[in-house]
């Protein structure tokens, strides 16, 4: 096993490297995901449409999406060649609240709930073989008053929720860390001050929930946790748009999400950003080419896999400059 760990100037750098422990799957029967508006393929779009008469997010949203166009782990599935049962839902906290305010929308810990006990009513267990995708955390910072008071509760959610599937069945898990909250519209509006206080944010709960899910797989017998880093793959990425002559700063979109109130970009390969907090396809599609990547192990590679996670301080890998 390994576990490297890094300290940057900031004394709040992590780097986890691939640990070998246990057994894994290099393929998988389907992905289950839960999440939020990073992996929402449409189910806030038909939930809004059955309430209020139309779907939401609109156009210039695609089909549903909370981008302009299919997110990562869509990608992640047709990579792999394997079907996508999508239980995430754009708003969603980890908890059991839903940020969108339309009635009946879950929390991820609802949804999840519904999945398990939609087993246990039918007398099932969750398919063994299944990739089990979670990806949440930042709504709930969005909504807190006092985010640091937020880390603990919302990676004990994640965490819980990573156990209670495995109690129903499932074994192999692909958890993914938050973007860094300094690089959303409002971060970057508020100058330096602010973005690095999201970023600090954001180091510490991607650091303790990387801690606390390497110390949940000693309790899960023959279950792998694979952590993935989203960071590295949107610098890379954002650097490439910059390169281009893109930015990072303005968003694409800037209206809201029932398509009026805003001005739309010309092209959006340019832009990091598709609005003040969702990023473009095109940094979809990168993230779901590193997630599949990340999600098959070598031969002897199982257990906790804490794939590209390597958080630096304050200036040294921050995405968060102005373009």
């Amino acid at each position: 096993m390994r576990f490297n760990t890094a300290i940057s100037s900031m004394g709040v750098a992590l780097a986890m490297l691939t640990a070998p422990f246990g057994s894994a799957h290099a393929a998988y029967s389907q992905i289950v995901a839960f999440g939020d508006s990073l992996s929402d393929n449409g189910n806030v779009f038909a939930a809004t449409k059955g309430v209020i008469g139309f779907g939401v997010p609109t156009a210039p949203y695609w089909n549903g999406r909370f981008s302009n166009g299919p997110v990562a782990v869509e990608v992640m599935a047709q990579n792999l060649g394997v079907s996508l049962v999508n239980h995430a839902y754009g708003g969603a906290l980890t908890g059991n609240t839903n940020r969108v305010g339309i009635p009946g929308l879950p929390g991820i810990q609802t949804a999840v709930d519904q999945f398990t006990n939609g087993l246990g009513a039918a007398g099932k267990t969750a398919d063994a073989s299944a990739l089990y995708f979670l990806w949440g955390g930042a709504n709930d910072f969005f909504s807190a008053t006092d985010k640091l008071a937020a880390v603990a509760p919302t990676i004990a959610n994640l965490t819980g929720q990573v156990s209670q599937l495995y109690g129903a069945g499932a074994r192999d898990f692909f958890v993914t860390l938050m973007p860094d909250l300094a690089n959303t519209r409002d971060a970057i509006a508020a100058g330096a001050g602010a973005q690095a206080q999201a970023h600090a944010l954001s180091v510490a709960f991607n650091t303790n929930l990387s801690t606390a899910l390497w110390g949940l797989q000693g309790s899960l017998s023959g279950a792998t946790i694979r952590v993935f880093d989203p960071n590295p793959t949107l610098t890379a990425a954002r650097d490439e748009i910059l390169a281009a002559g893109g930015t990072a700063s303005e968003s694409c979109w800037t209206g809201n999400y029932t398509g009026t109130d805003g001005t739309l970009c010309a092209n959006p390969d340019l832009h990091v950003l598709w609005d003040g907090v969702h990023p473009t396809a095109v940094l979809h599609h990168a993230l779901g080419d590193a997630m599949a990547a990340a999600a098959v192990p070598e031969p002897s590679t199982a257990g906790l896999a804490l794939v590209g996670l390597l958080i630096a301080g304050l200036g040294a890998t921050r995405q968060g400059r102005r373009a």
